[in-house]
């Protein structure tokens, strides 16, 4: 069902040059001791496979532009930093060409640029200073860093986003009697 409605939905957002985000990869189920070790969720990689994984393997080959990992731990590692997921399965497996975007503050070490996580949000707690002096002292090779930054790059590339002019500012207010008219009818279609 989610990977039904995820691909048009992901078709249509980015028909726009707007890039859209698959989140939250993967496993996260609940709120409760969200983003600590107590969040830990126990699975093998059948059930992981099965049950948690095919909606986001049919937008990452639909052409998502990028993924959002989530705040669960999964069988002892952090999402963000669970090389498994974000290396092995998502970009070895699925060859999956996009970037992969921290949950706010979902990242818990410089070693996610290793493990797949290529921008961090919305602080600079891992991928700021952190990140720069591990580069420099050689524990993140500067090679990890520009393939992050390749990844962010090609999918800004392939959105236009150098090369459109873009209006309006993350100030302004783009709800017009239009949009609440439409947004209504589709509430009460659905």
């Amino acid at each position: 069902l989610n990977a039904s409605l995820d691909v048009p939905e992901i078709g249509g957002v980015q028909s726009q040059d707007v890039m859209s985000q698959v989140k939250h990869l993967a496993v996260y189920n609940q709120e409760t001791y969200r983003n600590t070790p107590a969040d830990d969720v126990i699975i093998d990689p059948r059930t992981e496979h099965e049950i948690y994984l095919p909606s986001f393997y049919a937008a990452v080959t639909a052409g998502d532009a990028s993924v959002m990992c989530s705040y669960a731990v999964i069988n002892g590692d952090f999402a963000c930093n669970d090389s498994d997921l974000e290396t092995t399965i998502l970009r070895d497996e699925w060859d999956f060409p996009g970037f992969v975007t921290s949950d706010y503050g979902a990242l818990h070490s410089t070693q996610g640029a290793l493990q797949g996580t290529d921008q961090e949000q919305p602080f600079d707690t891992y991928y700021g200073t952190a990140l720069q002096t591990a580069v420099q002292n050689g524990t993140i090779p500067k090679s990890a860093l520009n393939t992050m930054v390749q990844r962010i790059l090609t999918q800004m590339f392939r959105f236009s986003l150098f090369s459109q002019l873009r209006t309006g500012t993350p100030a302004s207010t783009v709800t017009t009697a239009g949009h609440v008219a439409l947004a209504t009818q589709v509430a009460e279609s659905g």
